[in-house]
């Protein structure tokens, strides 16, 4: 009796070692078994290792400042992204043949005419001198020239405005004469952002001469600078006051 109580409890002992390591098979190894911890980090190290990887280089065009190219780099510039001063740059060597470009009048028209059309100031007023003179089989077109420069010293290019100040003074270059006009210009480049010193020049021996007009816009200035404090207009009376 006491034979046969140890033999079944020696073949539990057996069958209970067996389910434990599944069904004959080898208990694992606890050295090399995965943790549920380990699987985590594990996972966690791959996305930081992706999210570290660096990805392809930016388009340097992309961050380069608008006008900061040459020749056909402005050109590819312009068609590609349609940035005014890009466009202006492109215009102005392929009017003069510059930076590596053939000089070609009729593309310079086209790219400065894009800059012009997107408020580049100074596209405005090139495109008006290439009208003005028929520069290299350009077109002549005076009454476009004007335009163009109204456009140019609207946006603040004193330049511009002196220009088209000496063409109503003289009534010269598609201008009819009108005194009026030509101080308003020259006044209009004084007080521009971008001021003229002959613009300026010209509007302060207007004024010494008691010229009604020049008075005028003076006044005009006065209201406007006290109107608004730090208005283009203040700076232009203070460079008066520095001419007399």
């Amino acid at each position: 009796m006491n034979a046969r109580r140890l033999a079944l409890s020696l073949t539990a002992v057996a069958i209970g070692t067996l389910l434990a390591c599944g069904h004959g098979g080898e208990s694992p190894d606890p050295a090399t078994a995965a943790s549920p911890d380990d699987s985590a980090s594990a996972s966690s190290s791959a996305s930081a290792s992706e999210a570290a990887s660096p990805g392809s280089a930016p388009n340097m065009d992309d961050v380069a400042d608008d006008g900061s190219c040459a020749g056909p780099n402005c050109l590819r510039r312009c068609d590609n992204k349609g940035r005014p001063l890009d466009c202006t740059e492109a215009g102005k060597a392929l009017r003069q043949g510059l930076d590596g470009l053939k000089q070609d009048p009729a593309r310079a028209v086209s790219y400065l005419d894009k800059a012009c059309g997107l408020k580049s100031r100074e596209a405005c007023a090139v495109l008006a001198q290439m009208f003005t003179s028929g520069e290299g089989g350009t077109p002549k077109d005076l009454q476009r020239s004007l335009i163009l420069l109204d456009d140019a010293c609207d946006q603040g290019l004193g330049a511009a405005c002196d220009d088209l100040a000496r063409r109503y003074d003289a009534g010269s270059d598609g201008a009819k004469k009108d005194h009026a006009k030509a101080i308003g210009y020259f006044a209009s480049g004084c007080a521009a952002e971008a001021s003229d010193e002959t613009a300026c020049a010209s509007f302060a021996d207007a004024l010494a001469k008691k010229d009604k007009d020049a008075g005028r816009s003076l006044d005009g200035w006065k209201m406007k600078c006290k109107a608004k404090k730090g208005a283009p207009e203040c700076a232009a009376i203070d460079r008066l006051k520095k001419k007399s």
